[in-house]
């Protein structure tokens, strides 16, 4: 029976109303995981300069059940229409983290952590590629940032400004680090701020926000430069130069996602033919190429294919595509390569017309380039991740649709599947 009888509803309007309750629940969800990222990363960015032990644990915990139950949820709600790709990319890394700890190396506890990090990226990707990003996100996301400005604002007028060394806590050099390991770490905490607080400078309409980004990026790249991160510098120079350029070529997608891999190879093959050159007293190499030789001339044929799991650990090899191949393995970065090219190229067809759509896009792509001298940005942690996810959320569009989504064609101004629609529609309801 097609028609409801004494109120009742027909199956198939059951099945619409569910599939909006599935909807709202995934949506409050996603509000609830970045809330909680939020919360963590600004914790944790606070904790490591100033080696608070306790918070750094607590923040670390509560990262990792936030994205392990982002895991299970978004496996229950998307799994069966996943991109098969990224799901094999998944496995494939479970399978390198599971023989690690099958051989007894380390423990199962040492290596989660480390893990969940790692698949932080692909999980908020697969909810991009399903879902709109609700307008109460993008402010908090944008706040976020502005809070962690403020706080690098603060650490780099404090005593812990640059690097200390001694007894006596004497000064080690004129870098900047900001209580972190090293000026690098610190250049690309900055550099992503840098690069959100300029979408925030075209997201808001309120005069006063945009004033307040705009100094926080300027004061940004000025702590940036105190770094002396060459790196970050030079992706500064690139980022500016993109944006006034003002186009977006489908091949600079290629071109940037390549370059990391192109990069890695070249360096491996130029230092073990000139690795002895000097110029003034110095090598014409910068040590990171040693550590690509390192992981070159270890190769064999079963680390090729599923990498050494125990001994890297998505550790900070200095390019983020060696240090998922040491990790995982070249069939995982593979499709984690495909994986960054599906979701850029999709969300480029659908359009970046958005001045702040344009700004995130092309500071993901910066982002992309800097993981050709560091890891970090991309695999490196939990933070990294939160700060880049802040960026995708600005320009991703829906361009899959979910199991229940095929039974109709979505009514955009209800959000409620049509009763002749043919289910090739985007999903778009939020």
């Amino acid at each position: 029976m097609k028609k409801s009888i004494n109120g009742f509803c027909t199956r198939k309007k059951c099945a619409m109303r569910k599939n909006i309750f599935i909807q709202d629940i995934s949506k409050l969800f996603f509000v609830g995981v970045m809330a909680v990222a939020c919360i963590c990363a600004l914790v944790q960015m606070y904790a490591i300069p100033y080696r608070n032990a306790l918070l750094m644990m607590m923040a670390n915990r509560a990262m990792v059940f936030v994205w392990l139950l982002a895991a299970v949820i978004m496996l229950l709600v998307y799994g069966a229409n996943m991109m098969k790709g990224t799901i094999f990319m998944l496995l494939m890394t479970v399978v390198a983290f599971s023989l690690s700890v099958a051989d007894l190396r380390e423990t199962f506890s040492g290596n989660l952590p480390s893990l969940l990090n790692f698949i932080v990226m692909p999980l908020m990707l697969i909810f991009f590629a399903y879902s709109d990003v609700d307008e109460i996100v993008k402010p908090m996301l944008l706040f976020t940032n502005i809070a962690l400005s403020v706080l690098f604002i603060y650490l780099s007028r404090s005593s812990m400004a640059y690097r200390l060394e001694g007894p006596y806590f004497t000064v080690l050099n004129g870098d900047l680090s900001l209580g972190y390991p090293n000026p690098n770490q610190a250049a690309i905490y900055l550099f992503i701020c840098a690069l959100n607080l300029v979408v925030g400078f075209f997201y808001f309409k309120k005069k006063i926000l945009k004033v307040l980004c705009a100094a926080d990026f300027v004061y940004m790249l000025v702590l940036i430069e105190k770094t002396k991160c060459r790196t970050s510098l030079l992706l500064v120079v690139v980022f500016l130069a993109l944006l006034i350029w003002r186009k977006q070529p489908k091949a600079m997608i290629d071109i940037f996602i390549l370059t990391p891999l192109v990069y890695a190879v070249a360096s491996h093959v130029a230092y073990a033919q000139f690795g002895d050159i000097q110029i003034m007293g110095e090598t014409v190499f910068n040590g990171r190429e040693e550590i690509f030789d390192r992981y070159f001339s270890g190769l064999d044929g079963m680390k090729f294919l599923i990498g050494d799991y125990a001994r890297f650990k998505f550790d900070n090899l200095h390019n983020a595509y060696i240090s998922v191949a040491a990790t995982a393995g070249i069939v995982v970065l593979l499709f984690y390569i495909r994986m960054f090219r599906m979701h850029l190229v999709q969300n480029h067809k659908l359009g970046i017309s958005r001045g702040y759509e344009r700004v995130a896009f092309i500071g993901f792509l910066c982002i992309i380039l800097y993981s050709t001298t560091e890891a970090a940005g991309l695999v490196g942690g939990t933070n990294y991740a939160f700060m880049n996810i802040s960026l995708f959320a600005y320009f991703s569009k829906p361009f899959a649709k979910p199991d229940y989504a095929a039974r109709g064609a979505v009514n955009e101004n209800s959000g409620i599947p049509s009763e002749g629609g043919t289910g090739n529609e985007l999903y778009r309801t939020w």
